[in-house]
């Protein structure tokens, strides 16, 4: 399985108009917002403005099926929003068990706008430095040791969540995974099923697939009952 994911998630125009949103927001320093004492950057301050951008991004991730079939979740937490200066850096760090499953890192300036910034993961034993074209996003495994290189020039804009997936035991994950992706197979195949009787769609793969994944859900989908203030998916 692999332990991190590269995909696309929000438009060129959805990141401009979040983008025209910041000077508009309250920002605080990171440092005081949570987290390693020594990260340097600014977060933004939850209020109505902050509410409109955090729903932009949020939106991306639930119309991404990549983002979606590779975490199974169950929910998303609000979106941390970072700027980076010259000098901003977080050094290296694992995050809190209790976030989630997975965390992402969406970026939102273009790499040549600023030097240095990458996101630098422990991955299979190596660091792997990532600095993502804007709208992209990279999710990996909370618990990942991670840090930000110093930024030297520009600033580095970027949108941090949290994701909860709907199964805790890694291999019962792996199988939903997979199930969906079968079902994403036939969806692609744009088969046109209306005319098949009440027998042939309950033979047909794609009820079948979505019958065992329903069932999957049924038994072991208990993270929405922790009730956590996050975005339901």
């Amino acid at each position: 399985m692999d332990n991190y994911l590269e995909v696309d998630l929000l438009s060129k125009e959805t990141i401009d108009s979040i983008v025209d949103y910041f000077p508009l927001c309250n920002w605080q320093s990171g440092s005081e917002n949570g987290g390693h004492r020594h990260k340097i950057n600014l977060e933004m301050v939850k209020d109505e403005n902050y509410d409109v951008v955090d729903n932009k991004l949020i939106n991306g991730f639930r119309y991404s099926r990549d983002a979606k079939t590779f975490t199974m979740p169950s929910s998303l937490t609000a979106t941390i929003f970072s700027k980076m200066g010259v000098g901003g850096q977080y050094p290296i760090h694992t995050d809190a068990s209790f976030l989630g499953h997975y965390s992402m890192t969406t970026f939102l300036s273009n790499p040549e706008d600023y030097d240095g910034g990458e996101l630098q993961l422990y991955l299979n034993g190596s660091i792997k430095s990532f600095k993502l074209e804007r709208g992209r996003c990279i999710i990996y495994h909370t618990g990942t040791p991670h840090a930000v290189s110093k930024v030297t020039r520009g600033e580095r804009l970027v949108g941090v969540n949290w994701i909860l997936s709907s199964y805790i035991d890694t291999d019962l994950r792996d199988i939903a995974r997979n199930i969906k992706r079968m079902m994403d197979y036939y969806s692609d195949l744009n088969e046109d099923t209306s005319e098949l009787s009440y027998e042939e769609m309950m033979n047909h793969p794609q009820f079948i697939l979505k019958d065992i994944l329903t069932g999957f859900e049924r038994r072991f989908d208990t993270i929405k009952s922790r009730g956590m203030d996050n975005n339901m998916l």
